[in-house]
């Protein structure tokens, strides 16, 4: 009998436009999303973050995004090459800023009223070890206890892949697990490959739903709706992160 897996549907990008956050409460209120990540000072943040909080979910991810600091910009705009940005990782006043502004971005999603379940970053930039660092030990401070984790890399679909190896995951997993964050076992992007989904322990299938805004985000609406709840429960039990953390929902 094939092994049943928890499954993990995380919309990203939360109050970044009503478009977007239309087409996540859609996802939500379907079934087909389970958790969400809020980039707490996106535009609709506020807005996004009451709706929330009124159906009962007080809990989400924060969706750190450290683009502008990076020099990244849409679609695809790099303004550093990334030998440069290698070096800049290496300079101390760099890093300084990466971390105020994560740590900003931290309080601010506080100050939403939300708690949160986990962290991931804006185009998994805690994918670079510098970055990776910051966030690790921001979560201690605030007392994060998940993580999004990929022991197989970050593909970015808009510019070149984050730099990874198998040593680099390794050194990632001993850290994570010297200070106790949970994670999943496994990562996932877009909402086709759902298909992919399966076997024993818990994948992060990480979406980007819309509804009446960019196309390639209303095709991930549609194609989560199309598989269903239901058929997706015969399939997966689904979860939070939340549900990572028993203790917090007692």
């Amino acid at each position: 009998m094939e092994a049943r897996g928890r499954l993990i549907i995380n919309a990203d990008d939360l109050g970044l436009s009503p478009q977007i956050d239309a087409g996540i409460f859609k996802g939500l209120e379907a079934g087909v999303v389970t958790d969400v990540s809020v980039i707490a000072k996106g535009a609709f943040a506020s807005e996004a973050a009451a709706i929330l909080r009124r159906s009962g979910m007080k809990y989400a991810g924060i969706h750190i995004n450290l683009d502008d600091l990076l020099g990244w910009s849409s679609p695809g705009i790099e303004r550093h090459s990334r030998q440069e940005l290698q070096q800049r990782f290496e300079e101390a006043s760099f890093c300084a800023r990466l971390e105020a502004e994560t740590r900003d971005q931290i309080e601010t999603f506080l100050a939403l009223g939300l708690v949160p379940s986990h962290i991931d970053s804006h185009h998994h930039v805690h994918g670079f070890p510098a970055v990776f660092a910051i966030m690790l030990k921001l979560m201690g401070t605030y007392g994060i206890r998940a993580m999004r984790f990929s022991p197989g890399g970050y593909g970015l679909p808009t510019r070149t892949d984050i730099p990874w190896s198998s040593s680099l995951a390794d050194h990632m997993q001993a850290a994570l697990q010297n200070k106790a964050v949970l994670t999943c076992d496994r990562m996932l992007e877009g909402a086709g490959r759902i298909i992919e989904a399966g076997g024993e322990g818990t994948t992060e299938l990480v979406v980007h739903p819309g509804l009446g805004g960019d196309a390639w985000r209303d095709e991930e609406l549609k194609t989560l709706l199309s598989f269903g709840a239901p058929a997706i429960r015969e399939r997966f039990d689904l979860i939070s992160y939340l549900d990572l953390q028993p203790a917090l929902k007692d």
